[in-house]
């Protein structure tokens, strides 16, 4: 539902392109947050690592940041707008600068130093090392 909400805010925003849109996006405190999208992922496990995976095409590795945490992970995806690009100016621009945010709450705890990021046809792929819990159990006797 938040989602239909936004693809018709989105829509309002094509259709007044330009001045309410750039004062959407520079000027109101929640601007941007209100023009952000999310991005689909996937969160899977084996036995010692946790692997997400997040659809993120158009952007460039340079343009992604991935932060981790033991419990959770954060994705930042951000695409500048160009206005000039060479001798070439822009007269009418549609493809607004995009930035995408997504924190992860992990389902196991991790170690942050192992994580590895690669980014291969719009495909972010990261995977942690999962924090090994002894599970030792012992029978305890009834009283």
């Amino acid at each position: 539902m938040i989602d239909d909400i936004f693809e018709e805010f989105e829509k309002f925003l094509k259709l007044r392109k330009g001045f309410l849109h750039d004062y959407i996006e520079d000027f109101l405190p929640l601007g941007k947050r209100i023009l952000q999208r999310s991005f689909p992922i996937d969160v899977s496990e084996k036995e010692r690592e946790v692997i997400i995976r997040a659809n993120l095409p158009g952007f460039r590795k340079d343009e992604i940041e991935v932060f981790v945490e033991p419990d959770k992970v954060e994705i930042i995806a951000r695409k500048k707008k160009e206005n000039v690009v060479g001798e070439e100016r822009f007269l009418l621009s549609e493809r607004v600068s995009n930035y995408a945010r997504r924190v992860v709450p992990l389902p196991v705890k991790v170690k942050p130093e192992t994580a590895r990021a690669r980014l291969s046809e719009g495909i972010l792929e990261i995977r942690i090392e999962k924090v090994e819990v002894e599970r030792r159990g012992r029978k305890v006797e009834i009283e």
